[in-house]
């Protein structure tokens, strides 16, 4: 019974036009999506003939098969292991919600083991596959750039040290002048008086 309904539905949503905003091709900053036509001279509201199709029930799919799967299985948003314990394996199909990558490997995870259909993965014993290879990727640059930093830092260390070592020698060097100028200046200021 639920298959000859799937493929009805299958029939009537191949037949089902794309309903859009009147005038959303001609006007860019339009959305595409579908709002009611209220306007007193709307050609789309009186339903004329060589114009975009409106809304009815009439394209609506059978109700016995709405919001089901292509399989005709019910789809259950799953947030965490947990809600996994209810799931039917004959009846219902997981769709993994919007997660966080470290989540999602364990629903995924948790799905293998109890053998439960993923309506959002395709494989996903491929998925994890894919998912440890980023990690160890993301590890091994992670490992590069940290040594990186830890060689800036030496490098700047020794810089630091070298500028504090040369400063400190451009000061002897100056107090060294200072000294050699004063001295010159007494020899000066004595031979003036001499004089």
């Amino acid at each position: 019974m639920s298959d000859k309904l799937i493929e009805l539905r299958k029939k009537i949503s191949s037949k089902r036009p794309t309903f859009l905003k009147q005038k959303c091709k001609q006007k860019k900053r339009l959305a595409n999506k579908w709002r009611k036509p209220r306007g007193s001279d709307s050609k789309i509201k009186v339903n004329r003939k060589d114009y975009p199709k409106k809304v009815k029930t009439g394209y609506r799919g059978p109700k016995e098969v709405r919001g089901l799967s292509q399989k005709g299985m019910i789809i259950i948003n799953v947030k965490n292991v947990e809600e996994l314990k209810n799931i039917k394996k004959d009846k219902e199909i997981v769709c993994i919600a919007k997660v966080g990558q470290r989540k999602k490997i364990e629903i995924v995870k948790a799905c293998k083991e109890k053998s439960l259909q993923i309506i959002n993965l395709k494989d996903p014993s491929l998925f994890l596959k894919q998912i440890e290879d980023t990690l160890k990727t993301n590890k091994t640059e992670k490992t590069k750039k940290e040594e990186e930093k830890k060689k800036k830092s030496e490098k700047t260390e020794e810089k630091k040290k070298e500028g504090i070592e040369s400063k400190v020698e451009e000061e002897k060097t100056e107090e060294v002048k200072d000294q050699a100028k004063k001295e010159k200046d007494k020899l000066l200021t004595q031979r003036e008086i001499w004089n």
